[in-house]
């Protein structure tokens, strides 16, 4: 299972260097990947499609599954604590019941919507509007931190469903954000670094 992932990311990064523009169907996608620092997890079980290496596609809990046995590790995770990701539906939803607790106005509530900014909306990759910049994920600001993991190993891993927070409440039951509010991302290119194989 290892060797096999280690050649399915070597096919990917051959793939991608190739540049190739021959299948058609896939070009589309494929090209608006380019530009794309990070990827996201869906985002890379995507790029993979498009360039022909996958037959079927895969489930989403492909990763999940070969990050828990330690063969293939993000290179970032950002997730949001629970009472942020509350403060942000209670804004975009200000009508819905929000459970408690919710984050006030603090200086962590500003750097999480910096961040969040910064990464969701790919600033980095739009410099003539926001300006040149390093990629947020490049350089790790203080006040970010504690929204970015970069250490995974198997010891510690987290089912994906963990990151699932309740955002509100519907008829007495609880409304989750599918995950939303966390994202688990890699680099599309020669950054994606299996473990070293015996």
């Amino acid at each position: 299972m290892r060797h096999n992932m280690a050649l399915f990311i070597k096919a990917l990064i051959v793939a991608d260097g190739g540049h190739d523009r021959t299948r058609g169907q896939g070009d589309h996608a494929l090209i608006n990947r380019f530009g794309n620092r990070y990827l996201s997890d869906k985002e890379f079980l995507d790029y993979a499609k498009d360039l022909g290496l996958l037959v079927d596609y895969p489930q989403p809990s492909l990763l999940e599954f070969v990050e828990r046995l330690g063969t293939l590790m993000p290179v970032a995770r950002i997730r949001f604590p629970a009472e942020i990701a509350r403060r942000w539906q209670k804004e975009s939803y200000p009508t819905e019941t929000v459970p408690d607790p919710m984050e006030g106005d603090t200086p962590r509530l500003e750097a999480a919507s910096e961040l969040y900014a910064a990464v969701f909306n790919n600033r980095w990759a739009n410099p003539e509007i926001y300006g040149e910049q390093v990629h947020p994920l490049d350089d790790i600001a203080p006040e970010h931190a504690p929204f970015v993991q970069t250490e995974f190993n198997s010891e510690t891993f987290i089912p994906w469903d963990e990151f699932r927070v309740a955002i509100a409440v519907d008829d007495g039951n609880m409304v989750y954000d599918g995950g939303q509010n966390s994202r688990t991302c890699g680099l599309p290119r020669e950054q994606w670094t299996p473990p070293a194989y015996n």
